[in-house]
């Protein structure tokens, strides 16, 4: 189960490829949840603070 949580109280930005690239979902502030909805299950290469880009 592809689960994700999100503790640190800000915005985070979850990206399919390595170095911020690839598809990004942003991640609320409180968020705990299940990312298969959102077919990232096991996809998730890397993460920064902060919003999507627009």
């Amino acid at each position: 189960m592809g689960r994700l949580r999100n503790r640190g109280g800000q915005i985070w930005s979850v990206y399919t490829g390595t170095n911020f690239t690839g598809r990004c979902l942003p991640v609320s502030a409180t968020y705990t949840g299940n990312v298969t909805q959102y077919s990232l299950n096991d996809q998730i290469s890397s993460a920064r603070p902060g919003p999507c880009p627009a």
